[in-house]
């Protein structure tokens, strides 16, 4: 595969992001190793396997208060669902691993109350988090702004429904990567990258995403989301070692 760059797998989204893989495959650069060009990929991934890969790019919110090529997660809660009550929450992430609804959560969780989530369902993917937090099976989950705004573009009445409690720090936006083996051609694989922005597909892609740009930030600020996530599973195989018989 040469290009992979859904990262939503949603109907409505599906056309302008195989429009985009159309777009750069317009720009010649021969197949190296295993066939991998670029894509897009959590940043928690990139963060672990960097000697991978070369950053391009991320996207930039259209309304939110992050800088650009940043995104931050939406903390949902249930109906009724009071934090300051101080009660421990059910709480809904979409798989373990993934940074904007696992990692993401426990942090901000850690921040508010020194504490770690110990009540967790996972639900596979992060509308079936908003699902379960509106049916009442959880009392908060986390979900990445651009997810939420596409699930509300896509179910009005499901983000009606929710809660929104708090919003995580921001943090780098999932990057948009070329494979290792193209270094040398990591600049105009950007350039073209960047210039899909000036298409009614990218125009179509922002609406429904919340999207205003793409942009170029700093790669190191990745390796803040590693670290995160590494202090979480630290604590994660700490409470399993202690759990042990």
């Amino acid at each position: 595969m040469s290009f992979k760059f859904d990262m939503y797998l949603d109907d409505a989204s599906a056309p302008h992001f195989a429009a985009l893989a159309t777009h750069m495959s317009s720009l010649a650069i021969p197949e190296r190793g295993d066939g991998f060009i670029c894509g897009q990929i959590c940043g928690i991934d990139y963060a672990r396997h960097q000697d991978s890969y070369h950053y391009l790019a991320s996207f930039s919110l259209a309304a939110s208060a992050v800088p650009a090529g940043h995104y931050r997660s939406v903390i949902i809660a249930a109906p009724g669902y009071e934090l300051a009550s101080g009660k421990a929450p059910r709480c809904a992430i979409n798989h373990y691993g993934s940074f904007s609804g696992d990692y993401a959560l426990h942090d901000w969780w850690e921040e508010q109350r020194r504490a770690q989530l110990d009540n967790v369902q996972l639900t596979g993917a992060h509308r079936a988090s908003l699902l379960a937090v509106a049916k009442g099976e959880a009392d908060i989950a986390a979900i990445d702004e651009v997810s939420f705004h596409l699930a509300a573009h896509a179910i009005p009445e499901l983000a009606e429904a929710l809660n929104i409690i708090d919003y995580t720090p921001a943090r780098p936006g999932l990057p948009f990567l070329c494979a290792a083996p193209y270094g040398a051609q990591k600049d105009a694989i950007r350039d073209h990258l960047l210039a899909f922005t000036k298409t009614d597909a990218f125009t179509a892609l922002s609406e429904l995403l919340g999207l205003s740009q793409m942009d170029v930030i700093d790669d190191d600020a990745f390796a803040g989301l590693a670290t995160i996530a590494d202090r979480v599973d630290a604590k994660r195989l700490q409470d399993v070692t202690q759990q042990a018989p």
